[in-house]
């Protein structure tokens, strides 16, 4: 898959096909995060909104998957970009704190 991802982002045609597919995807979870809730899909902007972060999260980190090789595993990235977007952002002027791409993720003993 990394390798897949990898040529997509130098192959024009090959980024055009995945986005299509990815965007698919994202259609068709709306409905599914529509109808879970109670919401109308074509009205209501809490589905996609809701998806359309979530599905950005996705992309943000198989790119750091894709760019950071072997180092980091695709699942802790993942984790990491969703918990990015449970948290508050930081006051302006600091930075978050998050563990910079490929550094192993904490340990049970270490604090969060």
């Amino acid at each position: 898959m990394r390798e897949l991802f990898r040529l997509a982002e130098r192959d024009a045609p090959l980024r055009a096909v995945l986005r299509r597919v990815l965007l698919e995807g994202e259609a068709a979870s709306v409905r599914l995060v529509a109808h879970r809730i109670g919401a109308d899909p074509e009205r209501d902007l809490r589905p996609a909104v809701a998806v359309g972060a979530g599905a950005a999260a996705l992309l943000a980190a198989v790119r750091a998957w894709v760019l950071d090789g072997p180092r980091t595993a695709l699942p802790d990235l993942v984790e990491e970009a969703f918990a990015l977007l449970a948290t508050e952002p930081p006051p302006a002027g600091t930075r978050p704190r998050v563990r910079p791409v490929g550094t192993a993720p904490r340990t049970p003993e270490e604090p969060s």
